[in-house]
């Protein structure tokens, strides 16, 4: 089934990028977080810090969850 239109392929074709760049955007805030709270640990621990870490895991999450549930999903064909 063609596209009705011009928006819809352009919608189509930029949620199928999203979908081919979530490792990148889960791995890369994930590395990010986890590199400065390994360098500064003691700092993380004694205070209110780890809480963004724990923050940013939670709005990760949900882009992890559905990159897993759309890697295999076929793409449009045609």
């Amino acid at each position: 089934m063609a596209p009705a239109s011009f928006d819809e392929e352009l919608r189509i074709r930029q949620a199928m990028h999203l979908v081919k760049m979530m490792p990148f955007l889960v791995f890369g805030n994930v590395a990010v977080a986890g590199g400065v709270t390994y360098q500064s640990w003691a700092v993380v621990l004694a205070s209110d810090a780890w809480l963004p870490l724990a923050l940013e895991v939670l709005l990760v999450l949900p882009v992890a969850v559905s990159w897993f549930r759309l890697r295999h999903a076929p793409g449009r064909s045609g």
